[in-house]
């Protein structure tokens, strides 16, 4: 076993959004021969370009051979708040040497890009400590291609010409009729015409970008009726659970993680405040407006508190068996205070449904955390 088995990266910065930090991303990718496949307003993902080799030809005519590895791939997430944003890097696939690269430049970039004299966290595997930097002087202030992307699309999205305002205005509407499962559906249709058809007038900006944008801007607006909706639905289940979370708070950490039967390897015994990375990046879920913003804290969240193992443990114990993560999850959801937490996990299962493999398995685990404090844990 490698000494770390994925490497992972988690900073907070102040003083810049979403727009600048992806536009390092970028370079960073280039600068370190990854390629950025996939790209919403919130997130990326790159793969390596790995240099044509006889090796590397040879792993794909004869896949079973010694030569063939697996695509080393890195993803970006972004949690926006008022004040800051949280940036997560994390390797996805391949080989840890490689994915280290793109991590190293991204993090040298993200430092010369940040603001003078702001102070922000830093955490890493590499780092033995949590330190706090203070930014030189030097800072050059360049408007983001992104966020000339993004303006564009926002004009159009708002601008009577188009009439794109009026259609979000419709779906807005058909809410306050009532509130049914079909109309993520619905709502999937409607970002895909917009986004083809704003990709038309705008081909500079990725597709996938476009419907991001589109998305963001279409649940921006209704999630709160949504969620008035699926706290109704789920109200019984999100009952029990706020009165075991009252019963339960006030215990020490420590404590709590023996009441949740949290296997002893990962307790994290010694450190006062266990999982803390994890709770950085939970905490955050209320705040966020839309679906898909509330995915990516769930999966950065996830990632976080197997970063927490693995720290701990120096890359000798990792949390696999879905039996050992079950009880954390429960820890985490206990201490983050995240509100209605069956009603949002509802809309997201809903938002996902049928589409999103690996989103699905997440919110099931958090869903199954959530059913069991409600009903099971006494």
């Amino acid at each position: 076993m490698n000494s770390i088995p994925f490497e992972y990266f988690q900073q907070e910065v102040k003083g810049t959004n979403s727009h600048a930090i992806q536009d390092l991303f970028s370079a960073s990718a280039s600068d370190t021969h990854f390629q950025v496949i996939s790209k919403t307003s919130n997130s990326s993902t790159a793969v390596y370009q790995e240099p044509l080799s006889f090796k590397s030809v040879l792993a794909c005519i004869l896949p079973v051979t010694p030569f063939y590895s697996e695509i080393s791939s890195v993803k970006l997430e972004i949690l926006p708040d008022k004040k800051s944003v949280l940036v997560i890097l994390r390797s996805l696939t391949g080989e840890n040497a490689i994915c280290r690269q793109i991590i190293e430049d991204f993090k040298s970039k993200l430092r010369n890009f940040s603001k003078p004299n702001i102070f922000f966290f830093e955490k890493s595997f590499q780092s033995e400590s949590i330190t706090y930097i203070e930014q030189p002087d030097s800072y050059e202030k360049v408007k983001p291609e992104s966020q000339q992307n993004d303006f564009s699309i926002d004009r159009a999205l708002t601008s009577p010409d188009f009439q794109y305002s009026e259609a979000i205005e419709e779906i807005s509407d058909s809410l306050k009729t009532g509130v049914n499962d079909a109309i993520f559906q619905s709502i999937d249709c409607k970002v895909e015409k917009m986004a083809q058809d704003v990709f038309m007038k705008y081909p500079r900006c990725p597709l996938q970008y476009c419907r991001s944008l589109i998305e963001k801007k279409i649940y921006s607006k209704i999630y709160p009726r949504l969620l008035e909706h699926y706290k109704e639905l789920n109200g019984a289940v999100d009952q029990k659970f706020e009165q075991k979370r009252a019963k339960l708070v006030c215990l020490a950490s420590g404590e709590l993680l023996k009441v949740l039967q949290v296997s002893s390897k990962f307790l994290l015994t010694g450190i006062s405040e266990p999982y803390s990375d994890a709770k950085i990046v939970l905490r955050r879920f209320n705040k966020l407006k839309t679906p898909l913003d509330k995915i990516n804290c769930l999966i950065a969240a996830v990632a976080c508190m197997k970063a927490c193992v693995v720290e701990y443990w120096k890359g000798g114990v990792e949390i696999q068996a879905m039996d050992d993560e079950l009880p954390v999850l429960m820890f985490l959801l206990l201490t983050c205070e995240i509100c209605y937490p069956s009603a949002e996990l509802t809309i997201l299962s809903h938002y996902v449904s049928g589409r999103l493999e690996n989103e699905s398995r997440i919110i099931l685990n958090f869903n199954s955390a959530v059913s069991y404090l409600s009903m099971h844990l006494n």
